[in-house]
């Protein structure tokens, strides 16, 4: 009867360690692909329409502590209320993060964090939530290496070229 225990204890000790080392491989890889020396570098992404982003984010972390979540922009559009169009979770990340870091590395982590956390997340929820199995999560996981090549220039792609050196 104890066997049959320790062994219990053993093997999901075992799948514990296999979720961890999984977790943590898929957490290097988007590192290892976004190369964060660069994403370290204190400067300011560019490309696209990050400009009206980097603007945003810091009206926001400007003018936060003061009106909130409510803000007038006069200088878009002739003047709108802020955050009508854009969720405000990635600026309140930004905000945070700009409490301790400077602005553009907190712009930067904000921005690339979710592609960062999106393959052990995706591996997480699907043992967890969907209950799928090992197998099964490892395969969902494997389909975002698309996402993370050069030909996904509508996101990754694009976000790459935004915090290369010029």
């Amino acid at each position: 009867m104890k066997s049959l225990i320790t062994e219990k204890i053993s093997a999901s000790s075992f799948q514990y360690w296999l979720d961890i080392s999984v977790i943590i491989g898929l957490l290097y890889l988007p590192v290892s692909v976004l190369q964060l020396n660069l994403l370290l570098l204190n400067h300011l992404p560019t490309g696209g329409d990050t400009a009206s982003h980097i603007f945003y984010a810091q009206q926001f972390c400007q003018y936060f502590p003061q009106s909130g979540l409510t803000q007038w922009l006069p200088e878009v559009f002739g003047g709108f209320p802020f955050l009508s169009y854009y969720f405000p979770l990635p600026f309140i990340v930004i905000f945070l993060l700009n409490q301790i870091l400077p602005f553009s590395l907190a712009f930067k982590f904000a921005a690339f964090l979710p592609a960062i956390v999106l393959p052990a997340f995706v591996y997480v929820i699907s043992i967890d939530f969907l209950k799928l199995s090992r197998y099964a999560s490892v395969f969902c996981c494997s389909r975002l290496a698309d996402f993370y090549t050069t030909r996904a220039a509508l996101y990754l792609g694009r976000q790459l070229t935004k915090h290369s050196v010029r």
